[in-house]
């Protein structure tokens, strides 16, 4: 009896634990739906990744493979001016992936001495060897240069992004150091020119003229005026007036000014600026009809069209007075440009 109740508490016991084990065991079907839940969540957080990081790039161009190539770029440019043996030094000033466009700038530093065909054929030879082997790359090249050649201090930008001629010829227009310039520092594009600056001079200086860049500009101080000279938008000749001349009838406004000449008609046309010296003065009547007077002649004096600032150049008033020479004679351009103020002057200028 006694041994029966143990054989079947056995058995129940044995059957119990058959169920815990079957109870226990993984459901293949579960455990399949977990795999696939776990493939689908890493797949979702790549592709959001995904999105997000080129989002981000997109936004910021310096965080995608834009920035790596940039900085290519801008190694492979000063290694090859580093290279050349009249080359002092050279590095890479500006290497930046950005939305609106990406951007390298190299400059490099010349021996005192270097011809200006010299530092042509070397720009040009780094636009082409790097823009070859780093032929995806986009953006902007500009490569900077500086040096001396004779009294000359020459500091120039080159804008690389353009064919290889015409970045030849546009630094040899651009770079002319014969005559007296003191410097030639600025950009040389096809939208812009460098300025030639002949710094303080006794006397107008003889190579004014001279050939250029259609779009460089020449300055020089001469009695205390500053002079600023601008092409005929081909570079083959630049504004030419009797400026010591000029100098001594606008003199007569008591103050040390700016001149701005620059091809106008068959002439010159001559901008006078800083003829006052405090904000809220104003050039008066007689003044200007001193200067008028003074330059009357303007036929012969070649001026074409003249023109007075009556304020200082950050006013917001009306402030210029214009005339033309017609006929030999300087008649008012447009009475409403100043309150009819021309007619004024051109009448006190008459009485003198």
């Amino acid at each position: 009896m006694l041994r029966m109740e143990l054989l079947k508490m056995k058995s129940v016991g044995s059957d119990e634990v058959s169920d815990i084990k079957s109870d226990s065991s993984c459901d293949p079907r579960w455990w399949r739906r977990l795999k696939a839940g776990c493939v689908t969540l890493v797949v979702l957080l790549v592709v959001t990744g995904g999105v997000l990081y080129w989002a981000a790039v997109s936004m910021d161009p310096s965080l995608g493979p834009e920035s790596y190539r940039v900085r290519s770029v801008g190694k492979a440019a000063a290694k090859y001016l580093s290279a050349d043996p009249d080359v002092v030094s050279a590095k890479v000033d500006r290497a930046e992936a950005d939305k609106n466009g990406s951007v390298v700038s190299v400059g490099a530093s010349l021996k005192d001495g270097t011809s200006v065909h010299k530092a042509a054929d070397l720009v040009v030879s780094v636009q082409q060897r790097t823009l070859e082997k780093e032929s995806t790359y986009g953006g902007a090249l500009e490569v900077s240069l500086s040096w001396k050649i004779g009294g000359n201090d020459i500091d120039v930008n080159i804008n690389c992004r353009r064919d290889a001629n015409r970045i030849r010829v546009d630094i040899l227009r651009a770079i002319n150091p014969a005559g007296e310039p003191k410097a030639i520092q600025g950009d040389i594009d096809e939208h812009a020119g460098p300025t030639v600056d002949y710094g303080v001079v006794t006397a107008t200086p003889p190579s004014l003229t001279q050939a250029g860049s259609p779009h460089s500009v020449k300055t020089f101080t001469l009695n205390e005026w500053k002079v600023t000279s601008t092409s005929s938008g081909t570079g083959d000749s630049f504004a030419k007036a009797p400026f010591e001349q000029i100098i001594a009838a606008a003199g007569r406004a008591g103050q040390n000014g700016a001149i701005v000449a620059s091809p106008f008609g068959d002439g010159t046309s001559i901008l006078l600026s800083g003829l006052v010296s405090e904000p809220g003065d104003v050039l008066s009547v007689d003044k200007a009809a001193a200067i008028v007077h003074g330059l009357a002649d303007c036929r012969s004096l070649g001026i074409s069209r003249l023109m007075i600032d009556t304020v200082q150049q950050d006013s917001s008033s009306p402030s210029q007075l214009e005339f033309t020479c017609q006929d030999g004679q300087f008649t008012a351009h447009d009475d409403h440009s100043s309150d009819g103020r021309e007619a004024e002057v051109l009448q006190h200028a008459a009485a003198l």
